[in-house]
């Protein structure tokens, strides 16, 4: 999981929504980012370092399982702003003669799998080596067997931003 933004699209991303082709959408907003995009992320717009969330084994892996809570920490690369967090997964094969890896991230070779990005409410001003500290949850939902609910929790201390805590939830559809 890594953060990502490219700050020549801070001013776009914030005013973004007051107009989507003249038309004032600030009143979607939360519910438009309330749903992970799934997307190619260009990895000159991650400004942190990656952080392993779960580690998995296929071979092993039961139903409950997939339902975890899971502390995280992201430490910045570079002074940006951080907008959102991307998940993507890497898979070893390494039950076979010659294991094979393959990575989904965006410092990866392209796959046809592409990364999750879960956009955060409001931005945050990082700074090398300034640190993101949170916790991961990951659910089935209740109601749709298919659809998966996500929070991720956040504490972060800045020095542009002071203290920043909060919780973001999300539903992959």
């Amino acid at each position: 999981m890594v953060g990502i933004e490219d700050a020549q699209y801070k001013e776009e991303k914030i005013h973004f929504w007051e107009n989507v082709y003249g038309f004032d959408m600030s009143c979607i907003k939360q519910i438009a980012i309330a749903e992970p995009l799934v997307d190619t992320v260009n990895p000159d717009q991650i400004c942190t370092e990656p952080c392993e969330v779960k580690s998995i084994d296929i071979m092993t892996v039961t139903k409950d399982d997939l339902a975890f809570e899971a502390g995280w920490q992201l430490m910045a690369t570079r002074d940006d702003y951080l907008t959102a967090v991307v998940l993507y997964f890497d898979v070893g094969f390494t039950k076979i003669h010659k294991p094979i890896w393959i990575s989904t991230g965006p410092r990866a070779p392209y796959t046809h799998w592409r990364q999750t990005v879960m956009y955060l409410h409001e931005q945050l001003t990082v700074h090398k080596d300034g640190c993101i500290k949170g916790t991961f949850f990951c659910s089935p939902n209740p109601v749709n067997h298919r659809d998966l609910d996500f929070q991720i929790a956040y504490n972060f201390h800045s020095k542009a931003d002071g203290v920043k805590e909060a919780s973001h939830s999300y539903r992959m559809r």
